[in-house]
């Protein structure tokens, strides 16, 4: 609902605001959690999902 003397453009509608929150939540998680990545290799980042684990030691 437009209030008297205002633009429909100008008005928030709610459902703006309910996809505006999960963005900005997103946006902040990412500025927060990020890790240096320029220039790397995934592989160096993270260990790929296939690799095949690194053998057990076994103590004699």
């Amino acid at each position: 609902m437009v209030p008297p003397g205002a633009a429909e453009e100008d008005c928030v509608r709610p459902s703006d605001q309910i996809g505006t929150s999960p963005m900005c939540t997103a946006g902040l998680a990412a500025v927060l959690l990020a890790i240096p990545a320029e220039r790397r290799s995934p592989e160096d980042i993270v260990r790929p999902l296939t690799a095949a684990p690194a053998p057990a030691e076994t103590a004699l």
